[in-house]
């Protein structure tokens, strides 16, 4: 079953570093494994690598969460573009 809002199908976009590293964390997979079961699309965006363009064409619909997991300069920025 996927969580729906007026605009379409919920989104979790967790912005990290590098997924590489953090993917290695318990609390990351059980993130993960939570959006994965409940129909939720699971949306990394690692502040390091990913160009200013995609941020900017990433829209976020009704029911969006954007978790941002460090507190650094280029995860800070990702964030912000994004709301």
């Amino acid at each position: 079953m996927k969580l729906k809002w007026e605009r379409g199908e919920m989104r979790f976009f967790c912005v990290v570093r590098d997924e590489e590293v953090v993917a290695k964390f318990e609390m990351y997979s059980r993130m993960k494994e939570a959006c994965e079961k409940r129909g939720v699309e699971w949306v990394v965006i690692e502040s390091e690598k990913v160009g200013l363009s995609s941020l900017i064409d990433m829209k976020l619909g009704v029911g969006d969460i954007v978790y941002c997991q460090h507190d650094d300069k280029s995860s800070g920025f990702a964030e912000r573009l994004l709301l």
